[in-house]
């Protein structure tokens, strides 16, 4: 009898916990932990006419939907590349270009291979930027050059020399995300001041020379 109780308050801990957590993840995994839980404590009381409940709870535990947190990594793409076919629909090269790296740098995997798809956009994107590059464009692009050799040493030592340098690869990679988005916001910003494409880069290329 003890044994039941202290399992019944066991499964009641589980889903106070679950509940609390759910209402501020909006997850089923208080509900799931506490049905596994009861499940693990099923076994003994099999004797005891307990072993269909246990099917029962295995079929329910199989049947909830379960949220993968990868499947989530799509939410800030999607979000990035419809608010930049909106904001920049007039320029459609430095549109292609900004998507483009919205979507290396917020995908869920990244290789050094993926940058070679810069190379075709960058000529047209910059064709309405004055000559020389803003020195703002200028110090972005060597940041972000920095920041990527930072972040492929790291994973060159991981995955070549097999370095337990995880933890310094990951800071890398969250500097090199950053990098990233500071790079795109910079280009944004020097084709807002050249217009966004709307054919009056021409009237702003000295400002920009000045700077």
């Amino acid at each position: 009898m003890e044994s039941a109780t202290a399992a019944a308050r066991e499964v009641g801990d589980v889903m106070v916990g679950g509940i609390g957590s759910a209402s501020s993840s909006s997850s089923n995994g208080g509900v799931v932990a506490a049905l596994q839980a009861l499940q693990q404590l099923l076994p003994s009381a099999g004797a005891s006419g307990f072993g269909s409940l246990r099917q029962q709870l295995t079929q329910l535990l199989a049947a909830l939907p379960r949220i993968q947190a990868g499947s989530m990594a799509v939410v800030p793409q999607g979000v990035l590349l419809l608010l930049l076919a909106v904001a920049l629909h007039r320029n459609l090269p430095l549109c292609w270009l900004l998507q483009t790296m919205a979507f290396v740098a917020f995908n869920k995997v990244c290789t050094a291979q993926y940058f070679v798809w810069y190379f075709s956009l960058l000529p047209v994107a910059l064709q309405r930027m004055p000559w020389p590059l803003p020195k703002a464009l200028q110090a972005a692009g060597l940041v972000w050059a920095v920041a990527q050799l930072h972040w492929l040493f790291w994973g060159y030592m991981l995955e070549f020399e097999g370095a337990d340098v995880h933890l310094a690869l990951w800071w890398a990679g969250a500097l090199f995300l950053m990098a990233n988005t500071a790079c795109m916001w910079v280009l944004l910003g020097c084709a807002r001041l050249c217009g966004a494409g709307d054919g009056s880069a021409a009237a702003t290329r000295m400002k920009l020379r000045a700077d």
